[in-house]
């Protein structure tokens, strides 16, 4: 969220991210200092979704702050909250957000308009590209650290094997370790994705049982090395790409 509103806002805002980089967004809770600069903000925007469970306490912030819950108006999936992984729907959360901007700031409407029509543009040739190249790959498979993918597989006809659940909390039971290593072997799966910010150990097992190589695929819930959304969105088609041809 943080990323679309540096898009959407440009040079015409300052754009500060609650959650400190590389922390884990679902455990981190804010400070009375930070809820207490939050209430200073014109524009308070949050993802919403069970994805941040602290901002719905949020009674602290200032009369006039306008409130964007990015997700609003996309159906819910369970409990998996990564919406933006499909571009499709971070069409709605950008337009959701440009939208706070012009109401927060009416006198820059227009400029915070043509940063959105730039954005839905990129965000569709992502998906025309995710859509082209994932379609062309055999193997429609991923072992993935924890269950954050949803929205995507649904996007482009894949499916997810988690190792862990929604939050990666602890180690896998060797009973569902040998349920993975056996259908990775039965679909000549011969890679598991990890994450920037979870432990990599929760895949050694299945690594060493299969000999499969690990490859990243970024979530985009904490930028811990500051690149922006399309980028990691194009390193992750290209990671899928390899792991399913």
């Amino acid at each position: 969220m943080y990323d679309f509103a540096r898009i959407i806002g440009g040079d015409k805002a300052e754009v500060i991210n609650a959650v400190p980089a590389g922390s884990e967004p679902h455990d981190w809770e804010p400070k009375a200092s930070d809820m207490a600069a939050m209430s200073e903000c014109d524009l308070f925007i949050y993802h919403g979704a069970g994805m941040d469970d602290w901002a719905s306490d949020i009674s602290t912030l200032s009369d006039s702050a306008k409130i964007v819950e990015a997700s609003d108006g996309i159906p819910e999936e369970g409990a998996d909250p990564h919406m933006w992984l499909d571009p499709t729907l971070a069409m709605i959360e950008i337009e959701n957000i440009c939208a706070g901007f012009e109401v927060a700031d009416p006198e820059n409407a227009d400029y915070y308009r043509a940063n959105l029509e730039d954005a839905l543009s990129r965000l569709k040739e992502l998906d025309s590209s995710f859509r082209t190249r994932l379609s062309a790959c055999p193997k429609k498979d991923i072992v993935v650290s924890h269950q954050a993918y949803g929205y995507l597989c649904d996007a482009y006809d894949l499916t997810q094997v988690s190792i862990s659940g929604l939050h990666a909390d602890g180690d896998a039971s060797p009973s569902h370790v040998a349920e993975i290593v056996e259908l990775m072997r039965e679909n000549s799966i011969t890679y598991v994705f990890c994450e920037p910010l979870k432990n990599s150990d929760i895949t050694e097992p299945i690594v060493r049982e299969t000999g499969a190589e690990t490859l990243e695929l970024d979530p985009f819930e904490g930028n811990v090395n500051g690149e922006d959304y399309f980028t990691v969105m194009e390193r992750n088609l290209n990671n899928l790409e390899l792991a399913l041809k």
